[in-house]
């Protein structure tokens, strides 16, 4: 910054501007050249393997993705034919090309390993290359369509773990997009696009990409409803539900209870228990938020007791919690306390780090009320680190809890 000062100072505004200018032009011949050398330096299954880069436009893929690519561009071309056999599924496959090629384009500087991430980036340049050497459409039909699958097996197995989701989202949900706007008629692939999107609702909703999540949300309900390949009841009762939470999210609480009613509707048809219990609950949050607690409770109650029959751990623990909000809210501390552990204790004996460190950060609130500062302090660090780690949309929400509480405890201490 110093030294952009300086020129400005010395030879002006107008001088400088004409030399940014001039600066892309320079860059983009470097890249071209350093490029071209790396290129000259690449083995045959390098060659081989940089158009499949073309197929990841984000310039980061994961080399599981990378394998998958590869092994149905090259099986594509062996069959000769835009669908592959049984027999060429049941083959064993060649992943000695891969491996090569893959380690020569790192050699050559056109890929780099991502350790933390455990993934591959490259440069823009580098996909533009990609792109010229791009296979035939007969190939790149067949590919695109192995890669749509792995990323819907990955993120099925995966739907819970953000840190593995983020390792592919952003490849997925780009190639969701472009078949979703080349998309004309009812066919196999609304299933799996409506089941991916469904499957990233809690992605969406903890990582905070509400609006994205808004727009699968919407088109996932449309097929649902209506296409004859994705139609599903219970399903859509499902998705309502994660639309619900997502609008919540954003403060449209009329648009939430509209959508957690049909969805309500939907589970009481089908006798779906976990699903009526689900919605309650939310729509107990709806009747909080809008400062009708008696009403909440009843709510919250019945969402319990479903919970309860069911022996789910997880929404029990979910229930307690926001029947503990409810009961600090109105000025019972010490109902609110004995909830909010119960639900910490089962928090813990499933495994639920961000559930368990949410309620710490309720605890943490409690503490600070009744002038335990110390235990208060320590309970929202720690749930800020869990949030931090997890990459939670909602770490700001609980730094904001431990900035409040320390502020406090400061002014305490004078």
């Amino acid at each position: 910054m110093l030294e952009l000062a300086v020129g400005v100072g010395l030879k002006g505004r107008d001088a400088l501007d004409q030399a940014m200018i001039k600066l892309p032009n320079d860059l983009e011949e470097q890249l071209a050249a350093l490029l071209a050398t790396s290129l000259q330096y690449l083995g045959d299954d390098g060659n081989r393997q940089l158009p499949l880069l073309s197929f990841f436009p984000t310039g980061n893929l994961t080399p599981e993705a990378l394998q998958v690519v590869g092994l149905a561009a090259n099986q594509s071309v062996n069959a000769g034919s835009e669908e592959l056999t049984d027999s060429d599924e049941d083959r064993e496959p060649d992943l000695k090309w891969l491996n090569h090629g893959r380690d020569q384009l790192v050699a050559a500087g056109l890929l780099e390993y991502d350790q933390e991430r455990e993934i591959l980036t490259f440069h823009q340049a580098i996909l533009d290359e990609a792109y010229r050497r791009r296979p035939r459409d007969k190939i790149s039909g067949v590919t695109v369509g192995a890669l749509l699958m792995h990323f819907a097996k990955y993120i099925n197995a995966n739907r819970s773990n953000n840190e593995l989701l983020d390792r592919c989202f952003e490849n997925a949900v780009t190639l969701m997009e472009s078949l979703w706007s080349s998309r004309e008629e009812e066919g196999p692939l609304d299933t799996i696009l409506a089941t991916m999107a469904e499957n990233l609702g809690g992605y969406f909703q903890t990582r905070g990409f509400w609006r994205l999540g808004l727009s699968w949300h919407q088109r996932t309900i449309e097929l649902r409803r209506s296409s004859g390949e994705a139609m599903d009841d219970s399903r859509l009762a499902h998705e309502l539900f994660q639309q619900a939470n997502l609008l919540a999210s954003r403060g449209d609480l009329s648009g939430a209870r509209a959508a957690l009613d049909e969805s309500l509707t939907l589970s009481q048809k089908a006798n779906n228990q976990q699903g009526i219990g689900a919605a309650l609950h939310q729509l107990a949050i709806i009747e909080s938020d809008q400062g009708n607690p008696g009403e909440a409770r009843r709510l919250l109650q019945r969402s319990l007791a479903i919970k309860e029959s069911l022996g789910d751990q997880s929404g029990l623990s979910a229930s307690l919690h926001q029947l503990a909000i409810i009961e600090s809210s109105q000025g019972v501390p010490s109902e609110a306390r004995k909830l909010w552990e119960q639900s910490v204790s089962i928090d813990e004996a499933i495994g639920d780090v961000a559930g368990a460190a949410a309620t710490h950060a309720m605890l943490a609130q409690l503490e600070a009320m009744e002038g335990n500062f110390a235990k208060a302090l320590e309970l929202a660090r720690s749930a800020v680190q869990v949030f931090e780690q997890l990459g939670h949309a909602n770490a700001e929400q609980v730094r904001s809890i431990l900035r409040s509480i320390e502020r406090v405890a400061a002014e305490q201490t004078k």
